[in-house]
């Protein structure tokens, strides 16, 4: 799931990074493949699987199959547009279990990394993920995003977000310009003949279940990040039958409400990590007055801009102005990988000391993520503008954002609360945000530290799947199987024997050092 314009897709799958102990809770630019046909709306019939010559080339004792679905813009009236679902199966080699694992990305808007120019994060991930080894795995770009057509990127949104972090403005001009920009990418969209009410977790689910069939699996295995655990939630309630076994990474069910839950799941997130710095000797060391500069960091940035110059090799030096909202924001990014959450403490004793430069790496992943151009804004806002907005009421929204203190401008500075109102999505039906039951065998993982999918959620879903198992990760943000070994050996002994609860003994070692 993303909070804003971060991003949960690849990044928080990787290969395992580093040991920390588990506690058991319960049960870019990328060259486009070969087009066969013009990206103008076709009519079709069936949905299909079509194979192509792979768009990037395969290492030498490898193997690997490309091809595309195509399915209805509509699943509800099958007879107009078409939309291109790209995917690669990655063979398991000689003597693969027949059940491949299917692998649903993050996001939403996040690219699952396929393009040539990324596929080989995938040749690493393949070669070293215990979990990945003796199955094919099937990765695929969501419609909307990627190497998918149409694609709903935004370069409006690019723009806006290059300069909200250039030039200081209140909140109000903020969320407005964002508005804006929404509304005007929405418009040019729609005048090209795009449907956005038809971009969502329901239509994706329909994808999903007509590329398994079109691919002829009879039974597969679903490892799922982040707000693709939605859509593992859902494919699961609406098409389960199949399914043999469900990893679920970083849980975004879809009963929650995450705009309601969004302040007090960054509250806890931040307490955590100053619980963290305090109980660990070297930490605290360092940072010996950690939490109370980041307070006062917080607070100067309300009261006047804190400046940070970036100095990125072959590009012009630059300086970005960073206000409470976006400050926290820019924290935000050391939640998604390990060894930067690490980091936090340190940039924020630099800061309060005078010293900007060890944020500024944070400052550039934020940066990234609103200015890629692999970044679909409009499948973005058009899934959480029809799935999540509508449900989450702006008066709860605003009483948790307040008792927040602190993060109360940061809570509220969201880019979905700015630009749903400009982006007309239709609405999800009600049954679409019910808790999901299941007897598939489950397992569920969770960081303590995630700010943005909170272990609080993934006991929601467990609470409907009585063969789940809920493993939580102490000192863990987003991610967990990109930031634990121990996760990666538990899933692999689950692919192996979901029928058996999975237990390594890497579960007795617990730490909160993330």
């Amino acid at each position: 799931m993303r909070r804003g314009v971060a991003i949960a897709g690849l990044a928080g799958l990787g290969v395992a990074l580093g040991l920390a102990g588990v506690l058991l809770v319960g049960a870019f630019h990328r060259p486009a493949p070969p087009r066969a046909e013009a990206a103008a709306p076709r009519a079709h019939g069936a949905p299909r699987v079509e194979t192509v010559d792979c768009w990037f080339k395969v290492p030498a004792g490898r193997v690997a199959r490309c091809g595309r679905l195509k399915a209805p813009e509509n699943w509800g009236a099958p007879d107009g547009r078409e939309v291109v679902v790209p995917f690669v199966v990655f063979s398991g080699g000689a003597g693969a279990a027949p059940d491949p694992v299917i692998y649903i990305n993050g996001g939403p808007g996040e690219p699952s990394g396929i393009g040539a120019s990324e596929i080989g994060r995938w040749w690493g991930i393949l070669s070293s993920a215990s979990w990945a080894q003796g199955r094919d795995v099937v990765v695929f770009d969501e419609r909307g995003v990627g190497l998918s057509e149409p694609t709903l990127t935004c370069p409006e949104m690019i723009e806006i977000g290059e300069r909200l972090f250039s030039d200081p403005m209140p909140p109000a001009a903020v969320n407005a310009a964002w508005a804006e920009a929404a509304g005007r990418c929405h418009a040019r969209l729609v005048a090209a003949g795009i449907k956005l009410e038809r971009y969502n977790t329901n239509a994706i689910v329909h994808d999903l279940t007509a590329l398994i069939d079109g691919l002829g699996y009879r039974s597969w295995n679903l490892l799922a990040v982040s707000y693709g655990t939605r859509v593992a939630l859902s494919f699961l309630r609406d098409h389960g039958v199949g399914t043999r076994s469900v990893i679920l990474d970083s849980v975004y069910p879809p009963s929650v409400k995450a705009y309601e839950d969004a302040a007090g799941s960054a509250a806890h997130a931040m307490a955590g990590l100053v619980a963290y710095c305090a109980g660990d000797p070297a930490c605290r060391a360092a940072n010996p007055h950690f939490a109370a500069a980041l307070q006062a960091q917080i607070h100067r940035a309300a009261k006047e801009a804190l400046v940070v110059p970036l100095h990125r090799p072959g590009q012009p030096d630059r300086r970005v102005s960073l206000d409470d909202a976006k400050l926290v924001e820019v924290l935000f990014y050391g939640f998604y990988r390990s060894e930067d959450l690490r980091k936090l403490p340190g940039a924020i004793t630099a800061l309060d000391q005078g010293n900007a430069g060890p944020l500024a790496p944070f400052v550039e992943a934020a940066l990234d993520n609103y200015r890629s151009p692999d970044t679909s804004h409009g499948l973005y806002l058009s899934v959480t503008c029809h799935d999540e907005f509508p449900f989450d009421d702006p008066q709860v929204v605003e009483r948790a954002a307040s008792a927040s203190g602190d993060l109360r401008q940061f809570a509220l500075s969201d880019l979905a609360l700015a630009a749903c109102p400009a982006w007309p999505a239709g609405i999800a039906a009600k049954a679409e945000r019910q808790p999901v039951e299941s007897d598939v065998p489950i397992v569920l993982l969770s960081g303590d530290l995630d700010p943005v999918t909170p272990a609080a959620w993934a006991k929601t879903a467990l609470a409907t799947l009585p063969h789940g198992s809920l493993f939580h990760f102490p000192g863990v943000g987003h991610g967990v199987l990109a930031a634990n070994a121990c996760a990666d050996r538990i899933v692999r002994r689950f692919l192996a024997k979901p029928e058996t609860r999975p237990f390594d003994d890497c579960l007795l070692t617990l730490t909160s050092q993330p």
